[in-house]
Protein backbone atom coordinates (compact mmCIF):
# COMPACT_ATOMS: atom_id res chain seq x y z
CA UNK A 1 0.00 0.00 0.00
CA UNK A 2 3.05 2.45 0.79
CA UNK A 3 4.39 2.03 -2.24
CA UNK A 4 1.81 2.17 -4.47
CA UNK A 5 0.56 5.43 -2.50
CA UNK A 6 3.94 6.94 -3.27
CA UNK A 7 4.56 5.52 -6.43
CA UNK A 8 1.06 6.08 -7.91
CA UNK A 9 -0.54 8.88 -5.96
CA UNK A 10 2.62 10.72 -5.25
CA UNK A 11 2.24 10.69 -1.21
CA UNK A 12 5.21 10.49 0.64
CA UNK A 13 6.29 8.63 3.86
CA UNK A 14 7.14 11.57 5.24
CA UNK A 15 4.20 13.43 4.79
CA UNK A 16 4.66 15.21 1.89
CA UNK A 17 2.41 15.27 -1.29
CA UNK A 18 3.36 16.08 -4.41
CA UNK A 19 0.87 18.40 -6.36
CA UNK A 20 -1.62 16.79 -8.42
CA UNK A 21 -0.28 18.40 -11.42
CA UNK A 22 3.09 15.79 -10.68
CA UNK A 23 1.18 12.86 -11.57
CA UNK A 24 0.64 13.17 -14.92
CA UNK A 25 0.48 9.05 -15.54
CA UNK A 26 -3.07 9.39 -14.06
CA UNK A 27 -6.23 8.71 -16.07
CA UNK A 28 -9.24 11.28 -15.41
CA UNK A 29 -10.71 8.64 -12.18
CA UNK A 30 -6.69 7.85 -11.29
CA UNK A 31 -6.43 11.81 -10.56
CA UNK A 32 -9.68 12.62 -9.08
CA UNK A 33 -8.30 9.59 -6.14
CA UNK A 34 -5.44 11.49 -6.10
CA UNK A 35 -7.25 14.18 -5.06
CA UNK A 36 -9.49 12.65 -2.83
CA UNK A 37 -6.29 10.33 -1.14
CA UNK A 38 -4.59 13.98 -0.30
CA UNK A 39 -8.02 15.29 1.07
CA UNK A 40 -8.18 12.33 3.04
CA UNK A 41 -4.34 12.63 4.62
CA UNK A 42 -5.35 16.09 5.42
CA UNK A 43 -8.19 15.16 7.36
CA UNK A 44 -6.25 12.26 9.39
CA UNK A 45 -3.12 15.13 9.66
CA UNK A 46 -5.46 17.67 11.49
CA UNK A 47 -6.81 15.10 13.92
CA UNK A 48 -3.56 13.47 14.85
CA UNK A 49 -1.68 14.10 18.32
CA UNK A 50 1.93 14.24 17.10
CA UNK A 51 3.50 17.45 17.77
CA UNK A 52 5.11 19.56 14.43
CA UNK A 53 2.98 19.23 11.33
CA UNK A 54 5.48 17.34 9.25
CA UNK A 55 5.04 14.75 11.98
CA UNK A 56 1.43 14.78 11.84
CA UNK A 57 1.52 14.27 7.91
CA UNK A 58 3.76 11.25 8.48
CA UNK A 59 1.49 9.53 11.01
CA UNK A 60 -1.62 9.96 8.43
CA UNK A 61 0.07 8.77 6.33
CA UNK A 62 1.29 5.40 8.14
CA UNK A 63 -2.41 5.46 9.13
CA UNK A 64 -3.73 5.38 5.70
CA UNK A 65 -1.41 2.48 4.50
CA UNK A 66 -2.65 0.72 7.54
CA UNK A 67 -6.38 1.55 7.04
CA UNK A 68 -6.31 0.60 3.15
CA UNK A 69 -4.81 -2.67 3.43
CA UNK A 70 -7.37 -3.66 6.25
CA UNK A 71 -10.10 -2.39 4.19
CA UNK A 72 -8.25 -5.46 1.48
CA UNK A 73 -7.69 -7.90 4.01
CA UNK A 74 -11.27 -7.61 4.93
CA UNK A 75 -12.73 -7.72 1.16
CA UNK A 76 -10.46 -10.26 0.31
CA UNK A 77 -12.02 -12.86 3.87
CA UNK A 78 -15.33 -11.92 2.73
CA UNK A 79 -14.97 -13.60 -0.72
CA UNK A 80 -13.55 -16.38 0.74
CA UNK A 81 -16.34 -17.01 2.78
CA UNK A 82 -18.63 -16.23 0.38
CA UNK A 83 -16.97 -18.76 -1.73
CA UNK A 84 -16.94 -21.56 0.81
CA UNK A 85 -20.79 -21.12 1.05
Amino acid sequence: MAEQLQGMYGLQPDGTQLGVEAVTHLKADELELAVELRAWQNHLASGAPEPGEQARRAAAFQRMVHEAAFTILNRLAAIRMADER
